[in-house]
């Protein structure tokens, strides 16, 4: 991914597309019980997409541009606290939502010639102390 002015960002959206185009039960598994495992995946996708974005976008077919948007409106359309049980461990299993957000980012690995493999986890997680206000 060298003739990119980001390539780690390249690289990254990449794999964030990979964990996306993933069945739930291999998403779950990428990511530690302590955090919200479809928020990070959609957090991966959003941030990376967002790089590359200010960073190479010249550099992508207009195809390529097109599903990396779908993906990310189809994530917006997912959002907002009267879509929060959309961003549990159990809709990302069966919610036809996040099994259209897969389609997606299949679509993508194929505009893109990517690999369909599992990605590493490069995210570096931090468990805190829980605390509660009265």
């Amino acid at each position: 991914m060298a003739e990119f002015a980001n390539p780690l960002c390249m690289r990254r959206l990449m794999q964030s597309v990979q964990a996306l185009a993933l069945p739930a039960d291999v998403q779950l598994s990428l990511f530690p019980d302590l955090v919200r495992k479809a928020d990070e995946l959609a957090l991966d996708f959003g941030f990376f997409w967002d790089c590359v974005k200010g960073n190479d976008v010249e550099r992508l077919t207009a195809e390529q541009t097109r599903i990396l948007d779908e993906i990310n409106s189809q994530l917006d359309s997912m959002s907002g606290a009267q879509d929060a049980e959309l961003w549990t461990d159990e809709a990302l299993l069966e919610n036809p939502l996040w099994g259209r957000t897969r389609v997606l980012a299949k679509a993508a690995l194929v505009a893109f010639n990517w690999p369909r493999e599992v990605p590493p986890n490069e995210n570096v997680y931090i468990p805190g102390k829980r605390t509660y206000r009265s």
